[in-house]
């Protein structure tokens, strides 16, 4: 999920150096795929989040969710990860 939403950032500015970097950066790392348990943490963050009113756009779920399921640190600039309880971010930008 999250190497399908920095391909398509990078698509999108239709930038053949960024893309480049996102496809190293892509090719230095282990990319884990979706798998049981992160679609129960999934449909219980989604159930929790949208009861309280305070949903997230779907792949952010989707890469909440895998992050929890697997036990590791989310890294984003995108405060609304902090709504979903338990996970752990950490903002490199900063």
């Amino acid at each position: 999920m999250v190497a399908a939403e920095l391909r398509f950032g990078a698509a999108r500015e239709r930038s053949a150096q960024l893309s480049a970097s996102v496809e190293g950066a892509l090719s230095r790392l282990q990319v884990i795929a979706f798998a049981s348990p992160a679609d129960r943490i999934y449909a219980d963050i989604r159930a929790d989040l949208e009861r309280r009113g305070t949903p997230l756009a779907a792949n952010d779920l989707l890469i909440a969710a895998h992050a929890l399921a697997l036990d590791c640190i989310l890294v984003s600039d995108d405060r609304a990860f902090a709504r979903v309880p338990g996970l752990t971010l950490e903002n490199w930008l900063l």
